[in-house]
């Protein structure tokens, strides 16, 4: 064998050496796998797009009129993470 073709053999023998065929899936794969945590998760994402594009409204609306639409959406957005929380499984602090 050249060193090119031991050079190649490498990656593939670290790959096959980490290969485990009695793995378990780690704690926090099986915890992010939840439905109840997905669903948490997206709608922390669904408010945290709702809070940018109302801060985004400052550039074109007066700020009088986007405060209130910020305040709304923040309040979503802690709502998303007490439900994100729950679903983790996390008591409040």
């Amino acid at each position: 064998m050249n060193r090119r073709q031991f050079a190649a053999c490498l990656p593939v023998a670290g790959l096959l050496a980490g290969c485990d065929s009695d793995q378990r899936p780690s704690a926090a794969a099986t915890l992010l796998n939840n439905g109840r945590v997905q669903d948490a998760m997206k709608g922390v994402e669904s408010s945290l797009g709702d809070l940018e594009v109302n801060v985004d409204s400052f550039d074109n609306e007066d700020w009088r009129d986007v405060v209130p639409e910020i305040k709304s959406s923040v309040d979503e957005v802690r709502e998303a993470f007490e439900r994100l929380r729950q679903a983790l499984g996390v008591s409040n602090a």
